[in-house]
């Protein structure tokens, strides 16, 4: 039933980000993604109760991943959903309901893609000082 807005892929990913709040979450998330990855390098060198709850929650997963690779994932996922905008996009007809909205969440996702890359690059220049 694609009568209302409500129900249309390109409208839910639009709502969900395109809040405020969604944004300074991964803004905060990609500022502090460096220096989550000290604390976590530190507390599994200095064998922390931290190091044994992480050990404990690999063995239980089955997970071969590292902390620090867990902890990228989020950062990673943005660009990823932007190149599915990009293909559901691609793939729904002009005349469709739905595809004014994929538009329109294509260029969210890709606002949050670019800002989310341009703190990372300030983030690499300030190591290269």
């Amino acid at each position: 039933h694609w009568e209302t807005a409500c129900s249309t892929v390109g409208n839910i990913i639009t709502t969900i980000f395109a809040k405020q709040t969604v944004l300074e979450s991964y803004m905060s998330f990609v500022e502090n993604y460096k220096a989550s990855g000290k604390v976590i390098e530190h507390a599994l060198t200095t064998k922390s109760s931290v190091q044994k709850f992480i050990e404990q929650c690999q063995k239980d997963s089955g997970s071969k991943l590292t902390m620090k690779d867990l902890i990228v994932r989020p950062i990673q996922r943005i660009p990823r959903y932007e190149l599915l905008m990009q293909r559901l996009l691609d793939n729904t007809s002009r005349d469709h309901p739905d595809h004014p909205l994929l538009q329109q969440a294509c260029q969210v996702m890709h606002e949050l893609a670019v800002k989310i890359g341009t703190i990372n690059d300030s983030q690499h220049e300030e190591d290269m000082q």
